[in-house]
Parts: structure tokens; C-alpha cells; sequence
């Protein structure tokens, strides 16, 4: 199959809201009138941001999930994207579940991890030694089934949220998904993270720690039976946009930010854009029947484990941890590090894609009755106070110490 043919097959719909879609040298977009454009971009990285064996429907669902979310603290309305995808070669119908995906042809993958190529290369000959590059095309190409539900599972949710795909690229290497989201919304009535005002209470929508959680699941951190691990792993692997949330919040909120990278993370990008400090009640933050009982002390505390940078089963928010004895064992009652890691999902796990804003305290019944139209817990957290950073108060009113704020991608 040729790179024009996969984007016919696969990517190419119908754009009545656009002036040019997919098939030229760029898409022609014009926002409707008294709006702006709101554009961002993400990135999703195969052996950084999920596993090699993800779902692929779920997958072309959370690529464009992630963007939407954007979108949603903005307050803007999703209107187009483009998506630019690398995808790793398979050799007949056999795909290689390593991730990153080596390139035959190469001896790295996306991590400058070296790998053992011999076999690949000796069913690649390079052009002009005694091969064409028709014959390379049969022996390595796309995989088409993968494809096929990668590209239903993100128009999906296109379609959900009037979303039309007006352009991209496409090319082979390491499996790597970025998609580039456009939206329109007054200019005056755009969210933004530098409004929050001393006095402002601050609200988080839907329940944190859920992806963090059933992550943790997965890299051995943790363990879940299996009705506890399927509560949690939609919210890691299709996480909702509140679009529907933000366009309400115009004219509301003060500010706004998704939750991507853990809660006190992103709270702190507001407060930091809006000069101010917060302070946050942990029992108020809102958590699912999972976490909450998790959470009592009646419950053994979960064992942690030690890190380290092994990359071959790597996820979005950590790196997978050894196997100690401590870990094996499941459940420590000796060791509250359990409940620890689990104030750390809460708190700085990320891959939630809630949304934190700040409001004025006199907008507070009407939050509760947004949140009761839109059938969407809304939870009043913490307030905005003068000063810098975030105090976390636990339920004796004393400050809790927590020792990591959230992802970043360069620690």
C-alpha cells in the first residue's frame, strides 16, 4: 500500500466545514465570525505515553481525546485537526509488539536503545543490490487491521464532537501519533491560565487517580483484582474531554487548565501565570469508590517498589519499577508507602484530563447547578489565596508533604 492509498483508506472523510481538506498542500480554514482561532498541539509517544500493546481503537480514541481537552480548558469549540503519524513497519501479518518499533534498516529505536537487527536485515536487501524497492514493499509494510481500528476509534470520536481531519502526514519510524486540534471562541471569552483571583474558590471536575491508578497497575506498582483494575483503566486508556464543560465555564471562570500532567502540577501552572497561591483540602478532592476505599484504614496499604529505566515497558507517567521482595508480596501492612503512592495518584499521577478552574465564590450555586445539567460532578477543592505555591491540608488541617508535583517529560 502506498502512503496515498493509506490516507485515502484511512484518514480521508468528508470536511463541509472546512474551505480545503485533506488532499492539497495545506487546509484553508476560516473561523466563523467575532471567533478566533485556538490551536494546540500533542504529541503521543509509543514506550513514553502507552504501551506497545494498547488497544488500537482505544488509542485513536485518547489521541484525539488528549487535544480535545485542550480544547475544553480554553473553552474554545473543537472545529479541525490534522494528525501526523509514524508508523513501524511489520513484516506480512506479523507486528512486533516491542515499543519502540525498530526500523530494519537501522540499528536504534526512538529511545537510542540498540537492538539485535541481524534477522531483520537479512530479509532487507537495500535497492540496487539485487532487489527493487517493490519487492521491499511486499516484505515489510502497514499494518492494515491495526489501522482500520486506530482510524474508527478516533473518528468516533471526531464525529462526537463535530471534529473534521483536514490534513496531516504520514510516515514509516517508531510508532508516534501527533495531532495538531483547531477551535474557534470569542476572543474576550477565551479561558486562560493567568486570571485566577485571590478569593476564587478552585473546582476540578470528574475524579482524579483513576489512569494513575490502574497504570501503576499495570507496572507491577500496585495490584488490582480484576473488578478494581476495570473501574480504573478507561480513564487511562479513553479519557472523556469535557468539552461541553468549558464552553459553559465562558464568562464563569477565571481561569482554566486540563489535568494532564498531575493536579498539582497544572494547578500550579495558574498559579504561577496568575501571580497568586492556593490552598487545597485532600478530602475534598474527588476520587472514585476504587481510591476512596482503597484510601480508608481498614485497608492493607499497597506496596511501592523502586524505579528504574528499563525501556521496554515504559508508559506515559513513570518508568517500570523492579521487582523486589517488598513488591512481590502485594500487600506490606508494614509499609505505608502504599498509601502514599496512592495520595500520589491522586495528587501528581496525571493522565486525567479533568479540568481544574478557578471561580468566583459568588458563582458557586450555579457551578453545582452546571454540574447537575451536565450530569458531571464538579468539586469545590481549595481556594485561591495570596502568596505562592500550594499548601494541601489533610483532614486535621495540617500540611501534607508531597515530595513529587507531576510528569515531565525531561526529569
Amino acid at each position: 500500500m502506498s502512503e496515498f492509498d493509506l490516507i485515502r483508506r484511512y484518514f480521508t472523510r468528508a470536511t463541509p466545514g472546512a474551505l480545503l481538506g485533506v488532499g492539497d498542500d495545506a487546509a484553508l480554514l476560516q473561523a466563523s465570525a467575532g471567533n478566533v482561532l485556538a490551536v494546540s498541539s500533542d504529541m503521543l509517544v509509543c514506550g513514553t505515553h502507552f504501551l506497545p500493546n494498547a488497544d488500537p481503537f482505544m488509542l485513536g480514541h485518547k489521541t484525539l481525546a488528549v487535544n480535545l481537552s485542550d480544547m475544553a480548558a480554553m473553552g474554545a469549540a473543537p472545529r479541525w485537526a490534522t494528525l501526523a503519524i509514524a508508523l513501524p513497519f511489520v513484516q506480512g501479518k506479523e507486528t512486533s509488539h516491542e515499543c519502540p518499533h525498530p526500523n530494519p534498516l537501522d540499528e536504534t529505536t526512538s529511545h537510542s536503545t540498540r537492538l539485535q537487527t541481524t534477522a531483520a536485515k537479512s530479509l532487507v536487501t537495500p535497492a540496487g543490490e539485487g532487489t527493487n524497492e517493490s519487492l521491499r514493499e511486499l516484505m515489510f509494510t502497514v499494518d492494515e487491521a491495526w489501522l482500520a481500528q486506530f482510524s474508527a476509534g478516533f473518528f468516533a470520536l471526531a464525529q462526537q464532537h463535530g471534529v473534521e481531519l483536514v490534513g496531516g502526514d504520514t510516515t514509516r519510524g517508531p510508532l508516534n501519533l501527533c495531532v495538531t486540534i483547531f477551535g474557534e471562541v470569542p476572543a474576550q471569552q477565551a479561558l486562560r491560565r493567568s486570571g485566577a483571583q485571590v478569593g476564587d474558590e478552585i473546582w476540578v471536575s470528574g475524579c482524579l487517580g483513576d489512569a494513575a491508578l490502574a497504570l501503576a497497575h499495570l507496572q507491577g506498582r500496585i495490584l488490582l483484582n480484576a473488578t478494581e483494575f476495570a473501574a480504573c483503566t478507561a480513564a487511562l486508556h479513553q479519557p472523556q474531554p469535557r468539552v461541553a464543560l468549558g464552553l459553559v465555564l465562558r464568562g464563569i471562570a477565571n481561569s482554566a487548565i486540563d489535568i494532564s500532567d498531575g493536579l498539582l502540577a497544572d494547578l500550579g501552572h495558574i498559579l504561577e501565570a496568575s501571580q497568586v497561591g492556593a490552598e487545597i483540602e485532600f478530602d475534598a478532592l474527588p476520587v472514585s469508590a476504587v481510591l476512596r476505599e482503597r484510601l480508608t484504614p481498614l485497608n492493607p496499604p499497597l506496596s511501592g517498589g523502586k524505579p528504574n529505566s528499563s525501556p521496554d515497558k515504559t508508559t506515559s507517567h513513570s518508568t517500570r519499577p523492579s521487582k523486589d521482595d517488598d513488591q512481590v508480596a502485594g500487600y506490606d501492612k508494614g509499609r505505608p508507602g502504599g498509601v502514599e503512592l496512592l495520595k500520589q495518584c491522586i495528587l501528581c499521577g496525571g493522565d486525567d484530563y479533568e479540568l481544574c478552574f478557578t471561580a468566583p465564590a459568588a458563582r458557586h450555586a450555579e457551578l453545582l447547578n452546571i454540574a447537575a445539567r451536565l450530569d458531571l460532578p464538579l468539586a469545590c477543592i481549595g481556594k485561591v489565596v495570596a502568596g505562592r505555591g500550594c499548601i494541601v491540608h489533610d483532614a486535621s488541617g495540617n500540611p501534607l508533604n508531597i515530595e513529587a508535583c507531576g510528569y515531565d517529560h525531561f526529569r
